[in-house]
């Protein structure tokens, strides 16, 4: 099993300047993939969440998210 790279609500907002609530809102909402939970705390596979947000009219790439 291969792990991805994950990052965090708070690097996806950062990337595309919203705040990380609205992040876990969106994923709530089933705009953005469901994140993965660990704990308390939820990632976000970083080609997943890229191509979500491209398809939301974003430009993002997988190197403007920080790899946690």
């Amino acid at each position: 099993m291969t792990l991805k790279p994950l990052t965090n609500a708070r690097s996806i907002g950062r990337a595309i300047k919203k705040s990380d609530t609205s992040i876990r809102r969106w994923a709530d909402d089933g705009i953005l993939p469901a994140p993965i939970q660990i704990g308390k705390n939820h990632f976000w596979e970083i080609e997943e969440i890229c191509e979500a947000l491209q398809k939301l009219g974003y430009s993002v790439s997988p190197t403007d998210f920080k790899e946690v």
